[in-house]
């Protein structure tokens, strides 16, 4: 135990890191706001989707996030956590919703962005409702979220969600982490090592961001990361070597 709660009070944060994938969001983000339109970033998870999101809000105030889940899955209870987002408040039906959420918007000084994460949880009907929003005020918004999002997006014989697909401006589909991210986030984490950078590419390719930045933490919790301290942390997630 008291190694574990050494590590966690030993451990630093070094900041966001701008990988090639992050400034890919980033330029949809931007071209959604310049555009006023709606835009779509569909990705595998791990690929720093919701770090590059939640760090583009930081860094613009006049942004907002939602993040979505499975609890609000129906049309009012997605509706009113978007709303509350977006304005601070969130009355309880829909059309109320709806004109709160035009009107500040509109007349009230509303943001210059709205980023709703995992949007792969909503219904056809919510997305279309936010479409209707971007129609009439032209607020901004950028829908991310995972690969069943993007299996909609191509479906365009669902006629419930034809008026939304016609509608996307700006999109960016990712696969996977690329070795260029994973070498990226080393070099920001002071990895400079060949080897040890090889080691990151060639074990979490598959695994994403999240697990590289994972190995990243535990073996750098001591002092620099080195390629025997990569092999000792991925060992202690189970992997091995």
């Amino acid at each position: 135990m008291p190694e574990v709660i050494d590590f966690f009070n030993r451990r630093s944060d070094p900041g966001f890191c701008e990988t090639p994938t992050a400034t890919d969001i980033i330029r949809v983000l931007e071209m959604t706001r310049e555009l006023r339109d709606i835009g779509l970033i569909v990705g595998a998870p791990g690929v720093g989707k919701t770090t590059t999101l939640r760090w583009y809000r930081e860094q613009n105030p006049n942004t907002r996030y939602c993040l979505m889940n499975p609890a609000v899955a129906s049309m009012s209870a997605a509706l009113q956590l978007i709303c509350k987002a977006l304005t601070g408040y969130s009355p309880q039906r829909a059309a109320e919703i709806h004109h709160v959420m035009c009107n500040a918007t509109e007349w009230q000084q509303g943001p210059e962005l709205l980023i709703i994460d995992e949007a792969q949880h909503l219904n056809d009907l919510t997305l279309d409702s936010l479409r209707c929003v971007n129609d009439e005020t032209g607020l901004p918004i950028v829908f991310a979220g995972n690969h069943t999002l993007r299996n909609r997006y191509n479906n365009t014989k669902r006629a419930s969600f034809a008026q939304f697909t016609s509608r996307i401006g700006p999109k960016l589909f990712l696969d996977e982490s690329t070795y260029s991210d994973i070498a990226a986030l080393a070099r920001h984490h002071g990895v400079t090592d060949r080897k040890a950078v090889a080691f990151l590419e060639r074990h979490s390719i598959h695994a994403g961001l999240r697990y590289v930045g994972k190995l990243l933490a535990i073996a750098g919790k001591g002092g620099p990361v080195t390629l025997a301290t990569l092999k000792e942390a991925s060992m202690s997630l189970g992997d091995g070597q």
